[in-house]
């Protein structure tokens, strides 16, 4: 037991430590740039909008289909504190907080769950969570759906197996649910479990408050229809961005269906997945019977997530994984606790002790290896000044009438300083539908923008047929000032001339 406790002790400290340097100058995701443009414009001209992806679904002109309650957030940040990458991060992170407070009342204060060192084990599992450990501080929706879903499941179970007849509790459930599902569509897949969690338990007048709470508080997803035509704008940008256009191979009903069968592919996609599907599918099968036994509600719950989250996710990113994270931890913590307690004899011919010691060390693979990942992740760092930096050596100070075509994070802080940023992802999207975008055509596309300097990654170099030219060359109408192992910069000659 001793050297069980040091072993959590010491995974504590290291997981802490590396979440802090973690923070210091994190880089920034493309998604938290395409999103956090979003809430700028949404701060600075009062509704949203995407220089970024300028000339896809007319996002420049507006942005109908964005994370709104997320962004209504991100906007009252940038008004009341400024615009700044860590700014929009640290709502994120103020969010994972607010999870981790709540999933300690419910384990250890409230249902009596854990013991402290127990909910110490399950805080070591959620930070290290690779994705866990990447989005509490990223400006994505992931983190805050979660902690609205955890906290309407906390109210659902209460009014479920304490038979609370307050019916605002389960009122107040679904405006949480709904909220989620305003802050990001995916919250649907925590609604719709809540609302079939209800009703799996038979509690239909419930299920029907409920509804009405979700309802509401997903009301606020509209919030910005108020012209003749939104909706079918809404419909236009949902429906034929490059993104998902590509996605709906199948009809409406086939493809819930479709997306279920492919759903082992969030989880074993790759190792980094691997190790933490084989820890919690282990473990998970080894308890089954005494979860659903004993914590009947919480585990319909975490199964139909499951359900809900290979039917409606469109992607099978490992991000999405978020959404049932908490549950799938209390559930694990509980049955490593009942193994080593003796609570569980014997399951599928392996007794207790000896499905405990394989579970404890898929753990301990799954901590290793995570932090292996975490440690890289955290190495990468990125400050503004790097952008404002290039931008003062390529550019020059007068840029306020200048369009350019850079990586989404350049926005971070040089948004202030362009007549506009497109991002280079834009042309890869073009590409869907314009195969042959590349070399002297994909210059022409970005010279049709207005865009008189580029500034194009490696990977971006390669996919838009541009990583073989050369320094000091002249390609169709702009010049190349610089290749390195970061960019290729190319430039119109009367800019270039600037320098």
């Amino acid at each position: 037991m001793k050297k069980e406790r040091y072993t959590y002790y010491f995974f504590l400290a290291a997981g802490i430590l590396l979440y802090l340097y973690s923070l210091w100058e994190r880089v920034p995701d493309i998604d938290g740039a395409w999103i956090g443009e979003n809430a700028y414009w949404l701060a600075k001209v009062g509704y949203a909008k995407s220089e970024l992806i300028r000339g896809i679904t007319s996002q420049e002109t507006l942005t109908i289909i964005h994370h709104k309650l997320f962004n209504l957030t991100g906007a009252l940040i940038i008004k009341a504190f400024g615009f700044s990458v860590f700014k929009l991060k640290a709502i994120s992170l103020f969010f994972f907080a607010v999870l981790m407070f709540l999933s300690y009342q419910y384990t250890v204060k409230s249902r009596q769950l854990f013991s402290k060192k127990e909910w110490i084990l399950f805080f070591i599992l959620m930070l290290y969570f690779p994705w866990m450990f990447k989005y509490s501080f990223v400006y994505r929706p992931e983190v805050m759906i979660t902690t609205l879903g955890f906290a309407s499941f906390i109210l659902l179970e209460q009014s479920i197996i304490t038979k609370n007849k307050r019916a605002y509790s389960v009122w107040f459930a679904g405006l949480l649910m709904g909220l989620a599902i305003a802050t990001h569509l995916n919250g649907i897949v925590l609604a719709t479990s809540g609302f079939f969690l209800l009703i799996l338990n038979k509690k239909h007048k419930m299920a029907l408050l409920y509804s009405v709470g979700t309802l509401m508080g997903l009301s606020i997803y509209f919030y910005d229809f108020y012209q003749p035509g939104y909706f079918d704008f809404w419909y236009y940008q949902f429906f034929n961005s490059p993104t998902v256009k590509d996605m709906h191979e199948y009809s409406v009903w086939l493809e819930p269906i479709i997306n279920l069968l492919n759903e082992h592919m969030r989880y074993f996609h790759n190792f980094k997945i691997i190790v933490f599907s084989a820890f919690i599918l282990f473990t998970l099968i080894i308890g089954f019977k005494y979860l659903y036994r004993n914590h009947k509600v919480l585990t319909q719950f975490a199964l139909l997530m499951f359900l809900f989250t290979g039917m409606l996710t469109i992607h099978d990113t490992r991000k999405y994984i978020l959404l049932n994270l908490p549950y799938i931890f209390i559930l694990v913590v509980i049955t490593m606790k009942a193994l080593r307690d003796g609570r569980i004899n014997q399951t599928f011919k392996l007794k207790a002790r000896t499905a405990y010691l394989i579970s404890f060390s898929l753990m301990l693979i799954f901590l290793m290896v995570s932090f292996g990942f975490n440690l890289n992740y955290s190495m990468k760092k990125f400050s503004s000044e790097q952008n404002r930096a290039l931008s003062l050596k390529y550019a020059g100070e007068n840029t306020s009438s200048m369009n350019i075509v850079t990586p989404l994070t350049f926005i971070f802080n040089e948004i202030e300083y362009y007549n506009q940023i497109q991002g280079e992802v834009c042309y890869t999207e073009f590409q869907k539908a314009e195969p042959n975008l590349k070399g002297l055509k994909f210059l022409e596309k970005a010279e049709s923008f207005g865009n008189e300097l580029l500034i194009i990654t490696p990977y971006y170099q390669n996919k838009l047929g541009i990583n073989n030219f050369e320094k000091g060359k002249q390609y169709g109408n702009f010049l190349v000032v610089e290749k390195n192992d970061d960019f290729i910069i190319l430039k119109k000659p009367h800019r270039a001339n600037d320098q």
